[in-house]
């Protein structure tokens, strides 16, 4: 068999002028499920707001809440988060759980203030168990900046998304979204 010189001068063109037409070939392509450096960092400085606001909820008693879950619920995330912040390892070392007992066995009722926030964190859960999934269709591949970015437009000034609860649901997606 007998080597034709085109085809190889074309083969070779081909592969050399366009680099980015195979997967594999010239520059990584990117992860579509990781969020863009600045917002990432918007994210981040958005959630040590939140986290900073939890804390400054600590009582006298040294509890975050008077119900006994959600200061244990609470406690655990602001350790999840504290890493070298000093003023938020103090505020663990001070923390005393509330009198009482946890789990009176009644359904705590419906917070509408927070029903938001636990909905996007339930979505966000739902996403990122079913992203890497073969049927996972492609217009859903931004939902981490999509999430990411409502999270940024409705935390408030002091750092919560309303109230203790809905900031806890929100601090829980973001650690959700930060997860790959």
């Amino acid at each position: 068999m007998k080597k034709n010189p085109f085809l190889i001068c074309g083969i070779a063109f081909f592969f050399s002028a366009f680099p980015f037409s195979f997967p594999g070939a010239g520059a990584p392509l990117e992860d579509p499920f990781r969020l863009e450096e600045s917002l990432a960092r918007e994210l981040s400085a958005a959630a040590r707001r939140g986290v900073r606001h939890l804390a400054s909820l600590q009582k006298q008693n040294g509890a975050f809440s008077d119900d006994p879950d959600s200061d244990r619920r609470i406690a655990a995330l602001i350790g999840a988060f504290a890493g070298e912040e000093e003023d938020l390892k103090t505020a663990l070392r001070n923390h005393r759980p509330p009198e009482g007992t946890a789990r009176t066995g009644k359904k705590s009722a419906p917070d509408p203030e927070s029903e938001g926030c636990r909905e996007l964190f339930e979505l966000v859960r739902a996403l990122r168990k079913a992203e890497k999934g073969p049927l996972f269709p492609k217009r859903f591949r931004a939902w981490r900046r999509d999430a990411a970015e409502r999270l940024l437009e409705t935390q408030n000034a002091e750092g919560a998304w309303g109230n203790a609860r809905g900031t806890f649901y929100a601090l829980c997606a973001i650690r959700l979204i930060f997860l790959i």
